[in-house]
């Protein structure tokens, strides 16, 4: 069976073993404008960006950056873009869906997935507002979304990453270049992102990961962002049985203490 190794290089710092347990943004479902309901697992393996949009706003010509980003990264970079038009900020995006959906599209022609329209703020918040804004739930960082085109970065394995307002360009170099830069690369021997200097080596029925320290708390979970395994390991490596495992991607996050890394591993 050939095995090649992926590493993801994300670092996330102060989330707890506790913290490592809450569900991915994969792990929610969402409306879109034409009233389908999607889970975002869909876009597991992809890096997203999520925007709260508006109609009738000064940031409204944003949508033709957005547009550009989509139709430049999408294809080559495994890139994708949801839109939440939302009429919580000042009332500027007052329209049904279906008349958002034409305005979009005739006026910016845009081709990324639009949702349902929301709330942020105020009412019901969507799901997965509640997630990108509250550490609690995404294990990483709070946000506070005051106007209409804030930016969220997640990404493949359905991680918070960054959170930009709407004063950010789309197309400003730090988004454009988390989008190219890739995340992985593949080795069969190299190291995790991070303090802890991990190593996961291929051993033909299972991988080895060693350098854990004496004790860590491991998980892996599906890019579904469930959680297959979990568990306390004494000591300073731990075995990942293949054959536990069908083919396809994982991630294998290890905490220690407020430090903890994150490797992104294939079974072929």
């Amino acid at each position: 069976m050939r095995t090649s190794i992926l590493i993801l290089l994300v670092f996330i710092s102060s989330i707890s073993a506790a913290q490592s347990n809450l569900p991915t943004i994969h792990g929610l479902d969402a409306t879109t404008i034409t009233g389908d309901t999607i889970s975002l697992s869909q876009y597991a393996g992809k890096k997203l960006m999520i925007v709260n949009t508006a109609s009738y706003c000064g940031y409204t010509p944003q949508f033709a950056d957005l547009q550009q980003l989509y139709a430049l990264y999408s294809q080559s970079n495994d890139f994708e873009i949801i839109g939440f038009p939302c009429n919580d900020f000042a009332g500027q995006d007052p329209l049904t869906d279906s008349a958002t959906l034409s305005f979009c599209t005739s006026n910016y022609n845009v081709t990324f997935q639009m949702m349902s329209h929301i709330h942020i703020n105020t009412g019901m918040i969507s799901s997965v507002y509640q997630w990108l804004k509250s550490q609690s739930l995404n294990g990483v960082s709070n946000a506070t979304v005051t106007w209409n085109f804030n930016k969220f970065l997640i990404d493949e394995a359905g991680h918070w990453i960054q959170h930009f307002t709407q004063t950010t360009s789309p197309s400003d170099i730090a988004i454009v270049d988390w989008i190219t830069t890739p995340s992985v690369f593949t080795s069969i021997s190299t190291h995790a992102k991070g303090n802890m200097d991990i190593t996961l080596s291929n051993f033909g029925d299972y991988y080895l990961a060693t350098n854990l320290g004496m004790l860590a708390y491991v998980q892996i979970t599906g890019m579904d962002g469930r959680v297959l395994l979990s568990e306390n390991v004494m000591g300073n490596s731990f075995e990942i049985n293949k054959s536990m495992f069908n083919s396809g991607i994982y991630v294998l996050q290890v905490n220690r203490g407020s430090q903890w890394d994150v490797i992104k591993f294939t079974i072929d």
